[in-house]
């Protein structure tokens, strides 16, 4: 089963949110293709040999922990998997089983699961459809599911709330996946789902009835007076007037991700520490955040930390990352999002930022390098698989080259 990461060639992980009821991540799906099941095809997908690589991956190569931020991590299995040895390699505080739909259910399965709960094994049911047959096929295996997860694009949402009713009893938890707008994740929390898949957080709800909140109008304030090139002695006096931001700045460079990891005394220290550009990117990405959260559980926070670094990756592997390049494609990714904390267009947005045209163009236009990787970020965190393939085709990459761009990206979440 051990495999080392350049042996795999043939392999795409990635990983996908799962949010509560409040839009917290609380765990993250493993997922997985090799080149030959690029193009999704479900009876394909928990394929033996690419189920180990995946695990040869996450727990050998990069960790359990930093895969899944320390929060917990689904992972896909079938009958082949459950029956063998290397499932015991599978920390079972860490994961839960995903059984496909496509698992066989048998005698001797549910034997083996009986025994993988002793052990302390827990288990998820996937994409679960409603219907008659179905709730006699799987009458053995509820008792023993801990949650259920169900598509929202399989299911109409009559059939999504009979999943609910017709379940509920068993003490079953129950996981809504392709939520992709708010009123469909509003809709699913009224009748009981407690989890949700989706995309339906990175969309915008009705921004003219909301207000900035007021700590991110000063970060704005700062960073107003750094896109004007004020004088740093004035830059530090706004600081100085926003205790709660200098804390985090200061917090931000005391902790791992920087290797001198000395105190700092001052905020001029600090800002001298970490230059201009840095501070810039790093106010944008404080704007992304929710005040007195873990930063890694909002989603929107981490989608645009990882797509930055996942860019920064895939242009080193461009070999075309200069100095102003990797800015560029750095502040392209920051920014692909702002409209949803600035409550305004996209457009505007970027304008009342006073954003250099290139990256203007790489977000509305997907025009230029910056907006190719910018389109190839969202088809990966959407796992779109034809987009991911034309961007490779065109410039001679490869799957490897994705896995460890993702791998790298995670990696970098957790000191």
């Amino acid at each position: 089963m051990l495999t080392s990461l350049d042996q795999i060639d043939d392999v795409y992980i990635g990983r996908q949110p799962i949010l509560d009821r409040d839009s917290n991540i609380v765990a993250y799906e493993i997922l997985y293709r090799n080149k030959k099941t690029f193009n999704y095809c479900e009876s394909e997908l928990d394929d033996f040999e690419i189920t180990t690589k995946v695990l040869s991956i996450a727990l050998n190569n990069i960790g359990a922990d930093k895969l899944t931020d320390r929060k917990k991590g689904l992972i896909n299995v079938n009958e082949s998997i459950l029956n063998h040895d290397l499932i015991k390699n599978i920390p079972k505080e860490k994961f839960y089983l995903e059984i496909l739909e496509t698992t066989k259910i048998s005698d001797s399965l549910i034997q083996r699961i009986d025994e993988l709960i002793k052990e302390g094994y827990s288990f998820v049911l996937d994409d679960f459809t409603f219907s008659k047959e179905n709730l006699e096929k799987y009458k053995i295996l509820f008792p023993r599911i801990k949650y259920i997860k169900a598509d929202v694009k399989e299911n109409s949402m009559e059939n999504m709330e009979m999943i609910i009713k017709s379940l509920k009893k068993l003490g079953i938890k129950f996981l809504a996946e392709k939520v992709e707008t708010v009123e469909e994740y509003e809709q699913l929390k009224s009748m009981g789902y407690t989890f949700f898949q989706g995309y339906f957080f990175s969309k915008p709800i009705i921004l003219s009835t909301k207000k900035i909140d007021p700590s991110k109008i000063e970060i704005l304030n700062i960073l107003g007076m750094i896109y004007n090139n004020s004088d740093l002695h004035m830059i530090i006096k706004r600081f100085e007037k926003y205790p709660m931001i200098s804390l985090n700045l200061l917090n931000f460079l005391n902790s791992a991700y920087f290797s001198f990891r000395k105190n700092i005394s001052s905020i001029r220290q600090a800002i001298t520490l970490l230059g201009m550009n840095k501070l810039k990117n790093w106010l944008i990405l404080l704007l992304y955040t929710n005040d007195g959260s873990d930063p890694y559980s909002n989603p929107l926070f981490v989608m645009i930390k990882n797509r930055s670094n996942f860019m920064l990756k895939i242009l080193h592997y461009l070999k075309k990352d200069d100095n102003y390049t990797s800015e560029v494609i750095y502040l392209t990714g920051l920014l692909s999002k702002i409209d949803l904390v600035l409550n305004n267009t996209l457009e505007n947005a970027l304008n009342d930022l006073h954003i250099d045209k290139v990256i203007q163009d790489a977000i509305l236009e997907k025009k230029g390098l910056a907006g190719e990787i910018l389109s190839l970020a969202e088809a990966n965190e959407e796992n779109d698989f034809e987009k991911i393939n034309q961007f490779l085709d065109k410039y001679s990459l490869s799957l490897k080259h994705l896995t460890n761009a993702n791998l790298s990206t995670y990696a970098s979440n957790i000191s």
